[in-house]
């Protein structure tokens, strides 16, 4: 990198050479770069290409194509050609701006060489190199990224207290409040939310969300409750992540209700994880009949229920001892293409250890007239290992399963 000193010499007269309109090579650089269909071995094709027209002076780049390519080749996670673009254009003279710098800095991190972008980013803080505030934001995520949190705090320190104009922006933060929370340093996340609001950059959902989230994991719901409330206060619109967060956690029913109406109030369209923690809720309090009705304006709502859907219908009838409904139901999932996965298996077979054995041929018959063969047999096989029917039933069952 011993050549990034030698860039600012060029003049900004030198800055303009080459804007003239663009060759066919050029544009389709531009074009190539930006498509993402670039393969490496044509990017180096075209590269070597342009270095000889270059020398030959039959075409004339500018700063724009140069970081272009520069930044197709750092996606490829070739940084080191990446370089070697920089040194054609300090040759060209021609002036880097902040979009060079950044593209440099995130194939560095990209690559996972940290020390290389931290270095490259001391150079661009220490020597005036153009950059802005998504110079700011590449490292400090990068670093984030990269599990070197207190490396990062220290750095967004450095940069606020620098004086030039790359203080971080929402971005940079929410990076840093995502990887504080990740390792449970709730009190540092925030500090830096109070940070940012004191420097003027006002946090988004994703910042509350990403808080808010933590705080729930923890079990820290009136904490997460008072971030929501501080979101109105600031004029900050909650989304579905938000409202979809405090239902799953909000395990009264009034309170669900009321989340659940302001959300329709407000407009946000509840997807399938919100009508989940609605229905999930309902079957805990044993309200498996409302928990079914949420499913139906589930499905007029257009939504398709999934796994976790069934998963706690299934769980709501068995406890109440509904076998019919978890026949009909278990029926409706097998034959909608909804496989089961191990909490299925896990209610079902938990449920009818403390039922009869009048209840698994219910469920192995709606395997069956599901055409789903495997599955029966599969319930029948675990049946039978966990000593909950006679070698005659299992027999009898496997039977009427391959001739179904």
């Amino acid at each position: 990198m011993c050549f990034l000193s030698t860039y600012s010499i060029a003049s900004d007269e030198n800055a303009n050479v080459g804007m003239s309109k663009p060759t066919h090579l050029r544009k389709l650089v531009i074009d190539k770069c930006k498509s993402r269909s670039l393969k490496l071995d044509e990017t180096l094709g075209l590269f070597n290409s342009m270095i000889s027209m270059m020398a030959c002076n039959d075409i004339h780049s500018d700063i724009c194509t140069m970081t272009t390519l520069m930044n197709c080749m750092c996606n490829l996670k070739k940084v080191d050609l990446g370089f070697s673009v920089l040194a054609m254009i300090v040759k060209f003279g021609l002036q880097p701006n902040p979009y060079t710098m950044n593209a440099l800095l995130h194939g560095l991190f990209n690559e996972g060489k940290v020390n290389e972008g931290v270095e490259l980013f001391q150079k661009i803080m220490e020597n005036g190199y153009p950059c802005d505030q998504c110079t700011s934001r590449i490292i400090i995520k990068g670093l984030c990224k990269s599990g070197n949190l207190r490396s990062a705090v220290d750095m967004l320190k450095q940069i606020c207290e620098n004086g030039r104009s790359i203080e971080p922006n929402v971005v940079a933060f929410n990076s840093l409040i995502h990887g504080l929370c990740s390792i449970g340093r709730w009190n540092e996340a925030k500090s830096l939310l109070a940070d940012m609001i004191n420097r003027g950059i006002s946090p988004n959902a994703y910042t509350f969300n990403t808080l808010i989230a933590h705080l729930c994991n923890d079990g820290e719901i009136q904490e997460a409750n008072s971030l929501f409330n501080l979101m109105s206060q600031r004029g900050i619109k909650p989304d579905v992540v938000t409202y979809t967060m405090l239902i799953h956690v909000s395990w009264q029913w009034k309170e669900v209700g009321s989340l659940f109406d302001r959300m329709m109030a407000e407009g946000i369209h509840p997807d399938v994880v919100t009508f989940n923690s609605l229905i999930d809720v309902l079957c805990e309090q044993t309200s498996v009949k409302e928990a079914f009705k949420v499913s139906e304006l589930m499905a007029e709502r257009g939504l398709k229920p999934d796994v976790i859907t069934y998963n706690s219908l299934l769980y709501g009838f068995c406890f109440s001892g509904q076998w019919t409904e978890v026949a009909n139901l278990f029926s409706k999932m097998v034959t909608q293409d909804i496989f089961p996965n191990i909490i299925t298996y896990n209610i079902l077979l938990d449920a009818i250890c403390k039922q009869d054995l009048g209840s698994c041929r219910m469920l192995v018959n709606a395997y069956s007239k599901g055409k789903r063969k495997d599955e029966a047999l599969r319930l029948i096989e675990e049946m039978s290992q966990k000593g909950l029917m006679p070698d005659s039933a299992k027999h009898k069952m496997l039977r009427g399963v391959t001739d179904a």
